[in-house]
């Protein structure tokens, strides 16, 4: 240091820089609470606009702790609308309740819900995800349903039940995935689905479902899968996966390969229908 200033080595400005570009990203707020939504809360509680009537929006996360629980009551608008960060977070020990209707739109290709592994999610009003770029739903912990789950993303997986996830649709309950996107998958299972109720997924992209090892998806319900992708698969299940079937599943592309089965386990107690089939 003959010139008296000091000398900072390369690794630390590299270091340096990348932290200073995190904090100046990292402008939204996010809302760690629990509790009710509704005209009393909704700004106060959630840093939302209420609408005078039924619909609270918030343009920021929510991210649900431990010992907490979010509340949407029946009648209720939950609507978040995020430039960046995932529109709600359940960690560990937090729960989502919802009987309202809840409705996420991001645009930054971060998560619309992520229910992390000891999280609770379950919905018996009406939730709708339309992502541009990121993964619609992703489940680590509890998901279930008894009321409406569409999900419309642009460029990812709508739903994706990761290891550990138990995802079940209830009799009466109704998913709807619907991506656009060269590359994008309805339904990615590496957990445990259970569908009582109707799935319906209708992709312009890859693959309609699609389970990976240690994937379970057991159906008494009714499943229907019609992408229209050129290379599209109905439904994959890869090597580890189990599928099993005591209801109807009917598999109808437009694209390419219907049902495509690596060496599993796979057991078919009533009806798997094939439209336009090519392979198998």
């Amino acid at each position: 240091m003959l010139d008296g200033r000091l000398s900072v080595p390369p690794k630390l400005l590299v270091i340096l820089s990348i932290a200073v570009l995190i904090l100046l990203a990292s402008t939204q707020t996010v809302y760690a609470v629990g509790g009710t939504v509704d005209g009393s809360t909704c700004a106060s509680t959630f840093g939302g606009t209420w609408d005078g009537a039924d619909s609270c929006t918030i343009t920021s996360g929510i991210t649900v702790s431990s010992g907490e629980t979010l509340t949407i009551p029946n009648g209720v608008n939950l609507v978040l609308s995020n430039s960046q960060g995932t529109g709600i977070t359940l960690n560990s020990g937090g729960t989502l309740s919802n009987s309202g209707t809840i409705t996420v739109a991001n645009t930054d290709g971060s998560y619309g819900i992520q229910n992390n592994y000891g999280g609770t999610l379950s919905s018996s009003g009406t939730i709708r995800v339309s992502n541009n770029g990121g993964i619609g739903i992703v489940n680590f912990g509890s998901l279930s349903n008894s009321g409406t789950m569409t999900v419309s993303n642009s460029g990812s997986t709508g739903i994706a039940n990761s290891g550990g996830g138990m995802l079940t649709n209830n009799p009466g309950g109704t998913i709807v995935v619907s991506n656009t996107g060269s590359d994008t998958d309805g339904i990615g299972n590496s957990g445990s689905l259970s569908n009582l109720g109707t799935i319906t997924v209708s992709n312009t992209g890859y693959i309609g479902i699609i389970q990976t090892t240690g994937g379970t998806l057991s159906n008494l319900g009714t499943i229907t899968v019609s992408n229209t992708g050129t290379f599209s698969y109905g439904i994959q299940n890869n090597y580890g996966g189990t599928l099993s079937n005591s209801g109807t599943i009917t598999v109808a592309n437009s694209g390419s390969t219907e049902l495509r089965r690596h060496p599993l386990q796979f057991w078919d107690h009533h009806s798997i229908k094939h439209r336009q089939h090519r392979h198998l």
